[in-house]
């Protein structure tokens, strides 16, 4: 994208983005800030009692500095990053993917392999494309029986002082 930028919103304040910016596809889930009138933005979160909203505040400062600057600004929806947990030891990353795929877009999912073995370690990640959808996922699933075993299915976090993009559950 070269100097364009990238800002991950909650859903609240993406829907809000989206109304200003007359989106035609409810299902969107790029917008260019660019498109949007600074002033509109802050018309809007005045009229919607959102004054407070911190991701609304940071998309209005990061609006007015792209008009001045004529950077693009990508804003997409929060993704959603989920530990799954207590999964048969032969499920595979494949099988992951369409499971969660019955509750929204999942947009990766994988079963964690031992290093030295290449077995299964019981567990994994799936990263559905919004945060509804990955809410979604863990009503559906958390405690369902897959595979003879009841999934444990929770939101997952980064870890902490360890390299790579490693979760960890909350």
């Amino acid at each position: 994208m070269g100097d364009d930028y990238e800002i991950e919103i909650d859903e609240a304040t993406f829907s809000m983005l989206s109304a200003i910016a007359n989106a035609e596809d409810d299902s969107q889930t790029l917008i260019n800030l660019t498109d949007i009138d600074p002033s509109e933005f802050r018309k809007f979160l005045a009229e919607s009692g959102e004054t407070e909203d911190k991701d609304g505040l940071e998309l209005l400062r990061v609006a007015e500095q792209s008009q001045l600057s004529k950077k693009h600004v990508h804003v997409t929806q929060k993704k959603s990053y989920l530990y799954v947990g207590n999964l048969a030891f032969h499920t595979t990353s494949q099988e992951l993917q369409e499971l969660f795929g019955q509750a929204g877009r999942v947009e990766s999912a994988s079963v964690v392999e031992d290093r030295a073995t290449g077995r299964s370690r019981g567990f994994g990640f799936v990263e559905m494309a919004t945060q509804e959808e990955g809410k979604a996922a863990i009503e559906q699933f958390d405690g369902k029986e897959f595979k003879g075993r009841s999934l444990n299915v929770n939101e997952a976090r980064p870890t902490e002082g360890r390299g790579g993009r490693g979760l960890k559950l909350h």
